[in-house]
């Protein structure tokens, strides 16, 4: 805070607000939020104002871009304790398909935005051993962090791992005890969404200031999934977003996600997003994200292909947004000694390059893709360039036609089992009894009788 001048209080947009300004040296004005508002910019810290806490404020309450300048008690300023803050709708809001207010002309999210410095890790973690990785998600937050990312990216499945190269004992007709017995590691290794491992993520995020997205291996009830989780810097956890597809023998041990989780989020950096390896190969996949308004498309992947290189700049001058692509850079000694990779590699042998990368709105290489060794791909991200691509293509706008193609969305949670609770009624009596009496019912298809 500069010296001598008291901060200004004043009301929030959507109810009564408490607003503290710290003015930085390096960052500016600096917007801090509390209240009890009745929605838009007055509920929670930043609300939907799209402007949010320092970004460096630590667990002291200091913000780093003033050492010792700008402290804020929270007991007695007003202003929430970020490690006290709601979940889901603190700083994210999730976006939907319908249109709002927000999303037309002239709402808040149109406007070209502004500066966005990410940071793409390009990592391996440490193969079924949840907490090891952890402790390296841990240290490489706390690098990017340091080197002033507002937003962190890790790749497809980093908690605890892709399990490349691995058969499960599985051929057509058969499955061996020793496959059987690496899924069941594998799902020990695995992530409850909630759970303490989405708490220790949160954490980290919250420590360090920033915007977390990261796969992660989900498990639920009998299934894995591939999953990609949001953070933001209060340490909420946002949402997650299923792997609609998995690829070829992947589906050997993942399960399908379903349309109740491809969000787009709003968040004080933007509409953020992610899509996972080759889901970005699916063009109404796309479509349907374009649709939301993304303007940084994460895409966790374990593909380091020249051809995927390709597809991201596709995907970033299709969508006229930025896109951050994350991937691991592995070597066999990566994964356990005993681990049964199919084929015979050196101990040191490569076994995915990364190749990760950051790319413009325009399909121009801003970073990357990195295929050296494990790395930190930085970009500082221009959400104005944006608004410059869409002048000349906006693939779901002026650039779409509606009365020829449409896409139809179904967002709704798809379970295999759903449990009707009728209610009860009483028989037909009168005027309502059943004139003629009902038809004998058939035996369904495959029913006991029918000889197999």
């Amino acid at each position: 805070m500069v010296a001598g001048e008291p901060p200004e209080r004043g009301r929030g947009e959507g109810g009564d607000c408490a607003v503290l300004w710290l003015v930085m040296p390096r960052s500016g004005r600096t917007r801090v939020e509390a209240g009890h508002g009745r929605g838009g910019a007055g509920a929670g810290l930043g609300g939907e104002s799209g402007e949010a806490n320092c970004r460096s404020q630590t667990n002291n309450g200091t913000c780093d871009d003033a050492p010792g300048q700008a402290t804020i008690d929270h007991r007695r300023s007003g202003v929430p304790d970020p490690r006290r803050l709601p979940g889901p709708g603190c700083c994210g809001r999730l976006v939907s398909l319908e249109p709002t207010a927000s999303t037309k002309p002239g709402g808040r999210v149109m406007t070209s935005g502004g500066r966005v410095n990410a940071a793409v890790v390009q990592a391996a973690p440490v193969a079924f051993d949840v907490e090891a990785t952890l402790a390296k998600v841990e240290r490489l937050t706390a690098e990017c962090a340091g080197g002033g990312a507002d937003l962190v990216v890790f790749p497809e499945a980093f908690v605890s791992c892709y399990p490349r190269g691995l058969t499960f004992g599985t051929a057509v007709g058969s499955r061996t005890p020793q496959g059987r017995a690496w899924f069941r590691r594998y799902w020990d290794s695995s992530v409850d969404v909630p759970g303490p491992v989405v708490d220790r993520l949160g954490r980290i995020a919250f420590e360090h200031g920033v915007h977390m997205v990261i796969g992660v291996i989900e498990r639920d009830v009998g299934t894995l999934y591939c999953t990609a989780l949001f953070f933001e810097p209060s340490g909420a956890y946002l949402g997650k977003h299923r792997k609609l597809m998995p690829t070829a023998a992947e589906r050997l041990v993942w399960g399908m996600g379903d349309g109740s989780t491809l969000p787009v989020f709003e968040t004080p950096l933007g509409r953020l997003g992610a899509v996972i390896c080759w889901e970005n190969y699916m063009p109404l996949l796309r479509m349907s994200m374009y649709a939301k308004g993304i303007q940084i498309w994460c895409a966790p992947t374990a593909d380091s292909r020249d051809s995927w290189v390709a597809t991201m700049r596709h995907i970033a001058c299709e969508g006229r947004c930025f896109v951050l692509s994350a991937n691991q850079f592995v070597r066999r000694c990566d994964y356990p000694q005993e681990y049964p990779i199919e084929g015979n590699h050196p101990w040191d042998a490569v076994l995915c390059r990364g190749a990760s990368m950051i790319v413009s709105p325009l399909g121009e290489i801003l970073a990357g893709p990195e295929v050296d060794g494990e790395a930190i791909v930085r970009a500082e991200l221009d959400l104005g360039k944006i608004a410059e691509g869409k002048y000349d293509f906006d693939v779901v706008g002026h650039y779409a036609r509606p009365d020829v193609f449409r896409l139809s969305v179904n967002e709704q949670p798809m379970p295999a089992v759903v449990v009707d609770h009728a209610e009860t009624t009483r028989p037909p009596s009168g005027s309502e009894r059943p004139s003629q009496p009902p038809a004998p019912q058939q035996e369904p298809i495959g029913s006991p009788r029918e000889s197999l």
